[in-house]
């Protein structure tokens, strides 16, 4: 085999592999320590920082592959659970691609360092006067070295390169405040300690940048003077007056995520059901397009009986009307508003409302398709639940009723226009949660003596009744998530939704949970190609008792922490 080929392939092999199988950092501690190891828990970096930080965690915002580690009040960075700096640093922040920090190295020494770990300077400078854009790509750093000399460098942005020194080792220099086109800056400058004052002008309009002529003026004189007194201060108050980065939540000591509220009982089963709800058609598809037939039902009040309509209209055709008669009076019926429709081929199908049907201490609900299979119970609550399939095609209307147990206590369950019942009568309490519904297939949560379970409207049981609590957990990440905590004993569990449904997660925890990072790591925006992870997972973070963070799971209940 050709050795120069095989070279070029397994250079291209390792170069594959260090791109797409990169591991998905995770911080876990180990008593009062943390480090890092991967989703299958897989120790990569031994514990042994103090505490650990995502970047930008001040904000809505999380880099979660960009870390900040502290051990002994000094920060370090991590890439991707890769150390990229040690903790030897008094202040550590990361923008653009870049970490700026600072030491008490030499008294002072302030340093831009990339995401490769290089610095962007040649050598340490004792601090950084002041940098910005000045136009386009470019930047302006203005340093002071340590031997209190000053120079000035533009810098590319898209390269992190310095393309031109424009004073290097200067006794003094100062921008000029009096700017008088874009494009142009003007400095005051003493090469020397026994130089003369003058005052440069620079045209930054093209590369390489180039000087123009400048007339000194009593004001340079003053400002010069000013400047130059507030940076020697300043540079010697350096070490006392660096604060910390002014990040927020630390990983490490954690905080309480607020108060969470309890779902608490209501006394009256009818103000827990609410009141009754119109269901409105769902967007089907193809609802605009031609119908060549429309069956429309509705049962009407007609000299005190109750008959049913039916109305048929066919394309280019007049609608044709046909009645039919029942046995009910007005007198011991409910009209209730409801309104569902359903497409079989070239025929849609709607009904616009129901029928409770009292009979003694009885009801039944009646629906215009399913006249002769009526049951009756002791209550029926006015809560409607439509499922529809995946299409929107409806499935079933489902109920919660309920009979009297021989202990005279009622006893709830569901039941549907098409399967009857479909949950047997034994709950204590059937309502409804804030988890989102897919398909209009809400969850409930009941209720049997003091435990709670959960059911959803088309019968399927994800818990008979077990938990001893249930309680909302509010999000910091998103205000709109909707998740459940439930315990049982001193155990949590988890309940979420994810996509186009809801994830139960029995408890398998001692601590409480505090939020959930569905999309973890979240991508620094200036993450370089070859530092970025291709794999995602979930990450639930927990609290103890007192609202501490104390570290992350994964939804199979994986712990990331131990002691």
């Amino acid at each position: 085999m050709n050795i120069k080929k095989s070279s070029c392939i397994l250079l291209f092999l390792l170069v594959f592999q260090s791109v797409f199988s990169q591991e998905i950092a995770i911080p876990y501690r180990d008593g009062n320590l943390w480090g890092i190891c991967n989703e299958e828990g897989k120790i990569l970096i031994e514990p042994k920082f103090d505490k650990l930080e995502f970047e930008g965690s001040s904000s809505s915002y999380n880099a979660h592959d960009l870390i900040t580690t502290y051990k002994n009040g000094l920060k370090g960075f991590l890439i991707n659970g890769k150390e990229l700096l040690e903790p030897k640093y008094t202040s550590i922040y990361a923008y653009e691609g870049l970490i700026k920090t600072s030491s008490n190295e030499n008294g002072s020494t302030h340093d831009v360092i990339s995401f490769k770990g290089i610095s962007i300077f040649k050598n340490p400078v004792a601090y950084i006067i002041s940098s910005g854009r000045i136009v386009g790509k470019y930047e302006l750093y203005h340093v002071m070295h340590h031997n209190l000399t000053e120079s000035i460098f533009v810098f590319d942005s898209s390269t992190h390169t310095f393309v031109q020194t424009l004073y290097e080792n200067f006794y003094s220099v100062a921008k000029n405040g009096k700017q008088v086109h874009p494009q142009q800056f003007s400095f005051l400058v003493k090469k020397s300690k026994n130089d003369g004052l003058s005052t440069e002008t620079w045209d930054f309009s093209k590369i390489p940048f180039e000087k123009t002529k400048h007339k000194n003026t009593v004001d340079d004189e003053r400002y010069f003077t000013e400047t130059f007194i507030y940076k020697a201060n300043k540079l010697k108050n350096e070490s006392n007056n660096y604060g910390s980065s002014g990040k927020g939540n630390s990983y490490g000591t954690g905080s309480s995520n607020g108060d969470e509220m309890v779902v608490e009982a209501v006394d009256s089963y009818e103000e827990r059901m609410g009141y009754d709800v119109a269901i409105p058609e769902p967007d089907v598809p193809g609802r605009n397009e031609t119908k060549s037939i429309s069956i429309n039902y509705s049962f009407k009040v007609e000299n005190e009986k109750i008959i049913l309509q039916k109305t048929t209209s066919s394309t280019n055709e007049k609608p044709t009307f046909e009645t039919i008669s029942t046995n009910f009076s007005s007198k011991e019926i409910q009209l209730k508003s409801y309104h569902s429709s359903n497409k079989e081929s070239d025929i849609t199908t709607s009904y616009n409302n129901y029928l409770i049907h009292k009979k003694g201490n009885k009801s039944a609900v009646i629906f215009a398709e399913n006249m002769d299979n009526i049951v009756y119970f002791d209550t029926i609550t006015s809560i409607v639940r439509s499922v529809y399939e995946a299409n929107y095609k409806l499935k079933e209307t489902v109920f919660v009723v309920g009979n009297k147990d021989k202990f005279n206590n009622i006893k709830f369950g569901l039941y549907s226009n098409v399967r009857n019942l479909i949950s047997e009568l034994i709950y204590d309490e059937i309502k409804q949660t804030i988890l989102p519904s897919h398909n209009q297939n809400s969850t409930f949560q009941t209720k049997i003596g003091s435990k709670i379970g959960f059911i959803q409207a088309d019968g399927t049981v994800h818990s008979l009744p077990k938990y001893d609590e249930v309680k909302e957990i509010y999000s910091s990440k998103n205000n709109y998530e909707k998740m459940l905590q439930t315990k049982m004993g001193n155990q949590y569990g988890l309940i979420f939704s994810n996509g186009n449904s809801n994830v139960f997660m029995d408890v398998f925890s001692p601590f409480q949970i505090q939020d959930i990072i569905k999309n973890y790591p979240e991508q620094s925006r200036d993450i370089l190609p070859e530092q970025q992870v291709k794999k995602r997972t979930m990450l639930i973070s927990l609290k103890d008792d007192y609202g501490k963070f104390v570290g992350y799971a994964n939804i199979k209940g994986q712990l990331f922490f131990k002691n």
